[in-house]
Formats: structure tokens, C-alpha cells, sequence
């Protein structure tokens, strides 16, 4: 037994006997420690996605998206929209992993407590259960019950911190964003294709009237009908796209040689011409791509076509970038 003389020296001396008993009871059994609340990531990420929302629609109704189609009336808006708000929900769902990393070892540290709780209870003889009885039917029943410590710790010792039912929300709400904004796009982009296919169903309707004019066609005249007005209408185009339609669709020479007589020769270029595809047709080996790599191949002749008659090849580069597809 340790004896002092003054009050002041027996102060001193319960001070650290009380300090060493406190070291030796945290030893024996830590103090449990509180749980990283997850509200930050409802106050802040959650609050800040429902308001990104409320913006375009102007109701509080984030969730079912039935009436964000008028505040998403294009494509571009529908990934942009569906962008942001992924990216706020994919902030939230990171910051939840890092708190969960947290709260791991501090719910690791908890169930250690509640083990040597349990354990020192144990030691001294205190069950960890008790039975009630009860009347059933004229019957005696018996009732197993946590004992009170059991349920004290359960309320003052966490280790559950509801990860699981936080990160569910935020991806059930990030996957209600994808399917919305995918529905959306596939109806955008349906009425996208039939308002760009009636667009081009107009603008070739009118062109093909413009041509029939322009080349004294009858009203009855086809596609078809217009194509062949318009490479006629100049000789260069005429042999150019005989030799292309030769390239690409077959033939031989012969055909090849019908197209050379018929085109008239009237200058000194036009000789050069002539010369230049008889080669060709003289070395024919079956390869069609002779007349492409030639020097007057029929790049150069539509090209040369453009120099005296520059309407022939507009309106054959026209009719080529619209019914390219149909033939």
C-alpha cells in the first residue's frame, strides 16, 4: 500500500492509478468507435442530381423521367443530360467507397469489442440469453431473448453502416438515367432517319424536275432517263463515265472500243484523248482499272468536262451524291 502526506500528493497518485487502470481496461476491452455516416453523399451529390434534374423538367420528378422528353428535344441534349447526371451519381458512388473503406476497419474494430465484451461476460457467469415462459393453448412456452447486454451493445456498437442499401439507390437512379436517355435516343434518332430520308426525298424530287427542264426530258422520265441526258450532254462526261461504269460494273475491251468511236475528235486534246484510251484498249489484260490510272483516265476527263461545261458536271456530281445508293 502506497501512502502520501499531502491532499495534493493524493490527488497526484489517484490521477495516474486511475490513468493506469483506464490504459489496462482499453486493453482488455477498446472503446468502439462511430461509424462514417454516409449523409454527405444524399445532402450533397444526391440533392445536387435531383436539382440538375428539377432544372430542365421544373418538377420535383428525378426518378421516372416520363416527362424529361420535352426538356431534351435533340440528341446532343439527351447525351448531355444523361452525361451529367451519370457523372454526378459516379461521384457519389467513388466517395461512397472511399467512406466504406473507412468504416470497414472501424466495424472490424467494433465486432472485436463486442467479442471481448462477450467473452468477459462469459467469465463471469453471464449468459448471453434468457428464457421467458408464456401461456399458449393452456400450454407452458418457453421464449429465448438476448440478454440486455447483448441488445446494449447491438444499439451502442454499430457494424452495419447501410452501404449497401446507399449504393443501391445511387445505381438504381444512374440505370433509370441510362434507360431513359437510351428509349429517348432510339426515338430521336428514328425521327431523325425518316425526317432526313423525306428531306432527301424532296430534294431529289426537285432536282429531277429542274433536270427534266433543263435537258428537255419528258414528264415521264426516269432516274435513269436524267443520268443519261446529263452525261450526253458533254462529250468528256459521256466517255469519262462510259470508262468508269466500265471499271466498275465489267466489260471488255470491245466495249471499250465502241465507247472511243464514238467520241469526236475536234482539237489537238481531244487526239491526245483518243491516243491515250486506243493504248489502254490495246494493252487490255481484263483489268478495268487501266482506265483509271491512265493519264486521261476518267477522273481527268469528268475533271476536264468541268473546265467547258461546268453545268453538265454539277449536275452529274448532284445526281451522284443523291442516287448514289439507289443503283
Amino acid at each position: 500500500m502506497t501512502f502520501v502526506s499531502n491532499t495534493q500528493d493524493a490527488l497526484a497518485f489517484i490521477a495516474d492509478d486511475y490513468a493506469r487502470l483506464q490504459a489496462r481496461l482499453d486493453e482488455a476491452v477498446p472503446k468502439p468507435k462511430k461509424l462514417e455516416s454516409y449523409d454527405e453523399i444524399t445532402k450533397i451529390h444526391l440533392l445536387q442530381y435531383r436539382l440538375e434534374a428539377v432544372n430542365d423538367v421544373g418538377v420535383f420528378h428525378s426518378l421516372t423521367f416520363s416527362n424529361h422528353n420535352d426538356c431534351c428535344p435533340t440528341i446532343s441534349k439527351v447525351i448531355e443530360r444523361r452525361d451529367n447526371l451519370c457523372a454526378i451519381l459516379d461521384k457519389a458512388l467513388l466517395d461512397a467507397e472511399v467512406i466504406r473503406g473507412r468504416n470497414v476497419e472501424i466495424i472490424e474494430h467494433n465486432k472485436l469489442v463486442i467479442a471481448k465484451v462477450t467473452d468477459l461476460m462469459a467469465m463471469m457467469g453471464v449468459a448471453a440469453k434468457y428464457s421467458e415462459t408464456y401461456q399458449y393453448r393452456g400450454k407452458t412456452k418457453y421464449q429465448d431473448k438476448p440478454a440486455g447486454y447483448v441488445t446494449d451493445l447491438a444499439r451502442v456498437v454499430p457494424t452495419k453502416d447501410h452501404y449497401h442499401t446507399v449504393v443501391s439507390e445511387i445505381r438504381g437512379k444512374r440505370q433509370a438515367i441510362v434507360d431513359w436517355a437510351f428509349n429517348r435516343l432510339t426515338v430521336l434518332r428514328e425521327e431523325e432517319k425518316k425526317r432526313v430520308s423525306a428531306e432527301l426525298a424532296k430534294t431529289k424530287e426537285l432536282f429531277l424536275a429542274t433536270a427534266k427542264v433543263r435537258y428537255n426530258l419528258g414528264y415521264d422520265a426516269n432516274e435513269l432517263d436524267v443520268l443519261r441526258a446529263i452525261v450526253t450532254s458533254n462529250k468528256y462526261l459521256a466517255l469519262g463515265y462510259a470508262m468508269y461504269s466500265l471499271r466498275v460494273n465489267g466489260g471488255g475491251w470491245t466495249v471499250a472500243k465502241s465507247l472511243l468511236d464514238q467520241f469526236p475528235i475536234e482539237d489537238r486534246t481531244d487526239a491526245e484523248i483518243a491516243a491515250d484510251i486506243q493504248k489502254c484498249i490495246d494493252g487490255w489484260e481484263g483489268d478495268a482499272r487501266i482506265f483509271r490510272d491512265t493519264k486521261w483516265g476518267y477522273e481527268a476527263l469528268i475533271s476536264l468536262c468541268g473546265e467547258c461545261d461546268s453545268q453538265s458536271l454539277l449536275d452529274y456530281q448532284t445526281y451522284q451524291e443523291l442516287f448514289e445508293n439507289d443503283f
